[in-house]
């Protein structure tokens, strides 16, 4: 089965450690984490410079086994500035991640692009891999676009994180993201959600607070899936407005769960066709 990793938009109001524990608790095999806070946010304490903090998350990877997949966010904005970006790349470098999320939300796409790739090429230095993030409500807000700034930079390390949720409301399809250069995608958040937004809640609410757990909605999923590389790690990003009240533990497990039952129907599914 995919690697699985739990990204920490599941469980929001934890600490990296807590988040860390209850991944590992689910039976994930990765986590990620949030190094930088996004602009118009909560505030998230900044991990630079924070060495008990820093301490703690190391330490909890080592007594649980569960690894860093991903680090977020670096938002490029028209202030973007690359020598402040540096210290959060340094951070998730030396604490293991591999990959480091970026969001583009500048109006120049010029700028955004040339930006995205001295960005890409910083995070080389580090030995991590970058991926751009399509958000309907940022100013990457089309899977075209995205592609066209990653293939634009042409950095062997840069690729395109695939949101299940942000492709189907940005007006994406499975089938364009199977019209991609596979060695382009970097990997999937997955989740689920109706078809149609839910009424009175922004694109950006919906995403940060109403998603809905893997099988429990109406996205294309299997087809996404089918578009994708097999081996794909598979990042579950699914803070259910219903679940908000249990504990961590059980939240990464129902994550987990659903995450691991679409996989497996996915698995049988490709078996089947097969025969």
């Amino acid at each position: 089965m995919n690697r699985l990793s739990l990204a920490p938009v599941t469980i929001n109001e934890v600490e990296p450690p807590e988040l860390i524990a209850a991944a590992a608790a689910a039976g994930f095999d990765s986590a990620d984490l949030r190094v930088l806070g996004a602009p118009g946010a909560a505030p998230v304490p900044p991990l630079m410079g924070d060495r008990p903090r820093v301490a703690a998350i190391a330490a909890a990877c080592a007594d649980s086994g569960v690894t860093l997949f991903s680090a977020t966010g670096i938002w490029l904005t028209p202030d973007f500035s690359l020598d402040s970006a540096l210290p959060a790349l340094e951070i998730a470098a030396r604490l293991g991640a591999e990959q480091f999320l970026a969001v583009g939300n500048d109006p120049e796409e010029g700028r955004m692009t040339e930006n995205l790739g001295r960005l890409a090429r910083a995070a080389a230095g580090f030995r991590l891999r970058l991926a751009l993030e399509l958000m309907p409500y940022t100013a990457v807000n089309t899977l075209a676009k995205a592609a066209r700034m990653v293939g634009a930079c042409g950095a062997p390390n840069l690729g395109l994180l695939i949101d299940a949720l942000h492709l189907a409301r940005s007006g994406g399809t499975p089938a364009e993201v199977a019209a991609l250069d596979r060695a382009r995608i970097a990997y999937l958040q997955l989740c689920d959600a109706p078809a149609q937004p839910p009424p009175g809640l922004s694109l950006r609410a919906e995403s940060l607070t109403a998603r809905l757990q893997p099988g429990d909605g109406e996205l294309p999923l299997l087809a996404l899936l089918d578009a994708l590389p097999s081996d794909i790690v598979v990042d579950v990003e699914t803070p259910v407005a219903a679940e908000r009240a249990w504990s961590p533990d059980r939240r990464a497990a129902r994550a987990a769960a659903a995450a691991k039952r679409l996989l497996a129907t996915w698995e049988s599914r490709k078996l089947d066709l097969s025969d």
